[in-house]
């Protein structure tokens, strides 16, 4: 979908720069309606567009975060899928038996969160341990 719109985007600039540098056209109101539709279309894309790279950054780091938590990740907590990243996360998709798709959800990484922030098993007091203390 990124790159249809950044398609979208790069058409509707160059739509607009072309109607913009012919005076005739500036000069009808439906040519200069469309330029103004044009504009209010393109920057409507770009905020879509940096709100779509906040986001992938933000699910990013948490997935390296958790990840690191885990002890897969040894990486820079960054937002960048990078290919410690990609390491990281085949390597945990496939220790739980999935097949290492690289691909990533929110939900996926709030299951990864709430595994990392799991309290451990009580482990059983045996002879030679001492009881945990409460």
């Amino acid at each position: 979908m990124v790159a249809y719109l950044q398609g979208a985007l790069v058409s509707a600039a160059v739509t607009a720069a072309l109607l913009l540098s012919a005076p005739a056209l500036r000069a009808d109101p439906a040519a200069f309606a469309e330029i103004l539709r044009l504009d209010k279309e393109l920057r409507h894309h770009r905020a879509l567009l940096a709100q779509e790279r906040r986001e992938e950054l933000a699910r990013t780091r948490r997935l390296q975060s958790a990840l690191k938590s885990l002890g897969y990740y040894g990486g820079k907590i960054d937002g960048a899928f990078g290919p410690q990243t990609e390491e990281a996360l085949a390597a945990y998709q496939q220790e739980r038996g999935f097949y290492p798709t690289l691909s990533i959800t929110d939900y996926d990484v709030e299951q990864m969160e709430a595994e990392v922030s799991a309290p451990l098993p009580e482990v059983a007091a045996t002879p030679d341990a001492p009881a945990a203390a409460n």
